[in-house]
């Protein structure tokens, strides 16, 4: 009686053992392996998205950088344009 016993508790073991480690069960419990493997291929396409979304970030950063630089350019036209305005003006008003 006590070696039935425990060739139950022993084959009750290894049937969760092999539940967690990746036999199929008919409840539905998901392998581990497989759902490493689905974690992995999930992983992957994480780091896809992530790659296209820095290399199109690092393009959007650049396109901005290169419109500061524009409009700084143009700002600095205007001002010297303005300055060049109000020197004339104070010319005219301060010397006639």
């Amino acid at each position: 009686m006590a070696g039935g016993t425990a060739n139950e508790a022993l084959k009750d073991r290894v049937s969760r053992l092999e539940n967690f480690a990746g036999v199929l069960e008919d409840d539905g419990a998901v392998p581990l392996f497989v759902s490493t493997e689905q974690h992995a291929i999930e992983l992957v396409d994480l780091q896809k998205s992530l790659d296209d979304f820095m290399i199109e970030t690092s393009a959007r950063i650049t396109n901005i950088m290169e419109d500061v630089g524009s409009l700084t350019g143009v700002v600095k036209i205007n001002l010297k344009c303005l300055e060049d305005d109000v020197a004339l003006v104070k010319k005219f008003v301060f010397y006639g």
